[in-house]
């Protein structure tokens, strides 16, 4: 009974080390892995509307910089207020930005800042600034809105590097959670392993299996789950960066998917096993046991070789032999039965009274069983039953 709910115990602390374990495991290889930034950010540029809300960010971004622009230019005209301002909302500026992003070298310019952005949401030094080659996209940006709009066109100003900057990603506690993911989950691994093993060797062990492949199976399969949970998180949270996430998330699934379905194959078999393997361990058990009480039986049953005492007649004097006639059919060579068959009593083997004499009127006397003794030799005999006169 102790050892039950010891092994309960453990095995129910094994688990919440092995959930959080898991869960640090998945954040440390999707979101929280800065060594696949640009993974995600070719998985960002490949979804239209992730590009999109990246197109729009930056769009915003050179609006308010030909605006303040045009603000210093009209303010050394001695103007009030310029004469044309640039909206980021505006669709042809946003549509000229989307276009822009597929000439191959801005978009490797922007695949370097998306990763430098995500390294320094999760704390980590990013390898090159998070800064878009602001030149080579105006110039490209130009190009597009002169065939839609030639206003607008002439009135985004040259711009340096640098003065367009990709807006900071918005990863709710990311540099927390890669830091405590990165120093307990090897860690809560092996408390776990630890627990299940204790737990199976005081416990249970089928129990403990099933328990452990059920959390398995769990684990697997909560991959399904998690990604639609990140996603619905950010629609609610970060609706601006919504596309972006759900890119992130595709573009880092590969391996977690993999290893999350031998995790729920490997519950599996530690759930048949709990079942099937207890029924063969009980079995052989079974089988060892009748194996050993047969032998013990032919043992007791088995006659050394060799002659057999025989029993002497005063080793069983007062004996009253046991008539056939009440013996079981076993006893008789026959097949055991539990039916009783009556027959009568046993004969009668003679009783004798002190005086030699056969008969049944003086039982109160001492009687003997067997033959007469021998008369005396010592004196002349007298018959008792005819005295002398």
């Amino acid at each position: 009974m102790l050892g039950r709910t010891l092994s309960r115990l453990l095995c129910t602390l094994a688990i919440l080390a092995a959930s959080v374990a898991w869960l640090g495991w998945l954040f440390l290889h999707t979101a929280g892995d800065p060594t696949r930034s640009d993974r995600i950010a070719h998985a960002i540029l490949d979804d239209p509307r992730a590009r999109q809300e990246v197109s729009a960010d930056i769009a915003r971004g050179i609006a308010g910089a030909a605006n303040q622009a045009a603000t210093q230019a009209a303010t050394r005209a001695g103007l009030a207020q310029p004469t044309i301002l640039v909206s980021g909302d505006d669709p042809s500026l946003q549509k000229a930005v989307d276009a822009a992003l597929g000439d191959p070298r801005i978009a490797d310019n922007l695949i370097d800042a998306i990763s430098a952005e995500h390294a320094i949401a999760l704390g980590v030094k990013p390898a090159h600034p998070a800064v878009i080659d602001t030149a080579t996209l105006v110039t490209a940006v130009r190009f597009y809105l002169v065939k839609v709009d030639p206003v607008m066109a002439k009135a985004i100003p040259t711009m340096t590097s640098g003065q367009i900057k990709l807006p900071k990603a918005q990863i709710p506690l990311a540099r927390q959670a890669r830091t405590f993911a990165n120093r307990w989950v090897g860690w809560l691994a092996l408390g776990a392993l630890a627990g299940f093993a204790l737990a199976f060797l005081v416990g249970d062990r089928a129990g403990v299996l099933r328990r452990a492949g059920g959390w398995a199976l769990g684990a697997g399969l909560t991959w399904a789950v998690i990604p639609p949970l990140i996603t619905a998180a950010a629609d609610a949270w970060v609706k601006s960066q919504a596309a972006v996430v759900k890119a992130i998330v595709h573009g880092v699934t590969g391996t977690v998917t993999a290893t999350a379905t031998l995790l729920a194959l490997a519950g599996v078999a530690a759930i048949v096993v709990s079942f099937v393997g207890g029924r063969l361990v009980q079995g052989l058990g079974n089988g060892l046991a009748g194996a050993r009480g047969r032998g013990r039986r032919s043992g007791a049953a088995a006659v050394p070789p060799g002659p057999q005492p025989v029993p002497s007649p005063a080793s069983d004097w007062g004996a009253r032999p046991r008539s056939d006639a009440y013996a079981s059919p076993a006893a008789a060579g026959g097949p055991p039965s539990d039916t009783w068959t009556p027959h009568p009593p046993p004969p009668d083997p003679g009783v004798y009274d002190r005086f030699g004499q056969a008969g049944h009127s003086r039982r109160q006397s001492v009687i003997s069983v067997g033959p007469p003794p021998d008369p005396p030799t010592d004196g002349a005999w007298v018959d008792p039953a005819n005295p002398p006169a």
